[in-house]
């Protein structure tokens, strides 16, 4: 078997390292994203919206997401 060198391995490592700080950037905007629509979907009953036409949804889905907004980030 051939073994890989040290520095090899250590350039492995730090690309897995920086590959994990990056996720872990994307998944605290992702959280933020998301809380912001569970809370649409929970609270306000916005989970369905099929057979409403579009401009209904889009009118109902601006309010809820920034009644959502505020209520998250607690605005006064």
């Amino acid at each position: 078997m051939l073994k890989t060198s040290p520095t090899v391995v250590l350039v492995n490592r730090a690309a897995k390292s920086m590959k994990r700080s990056k996720n872990r950037n994307k998944l605290k905007i992702r959280t933020r994203v998301e809380h912001v629509f569970a809370v649409v979907k929970r609270l306000w009953e916005f989970t369905k919206v099929r057979y409403r036409g579009l401009a209904k949804n889009a009118g109902r889905a601006f309010t809820a997401l920034a009644l959502a907004i505020f209520t998250c980030l607690e605005i006064d």
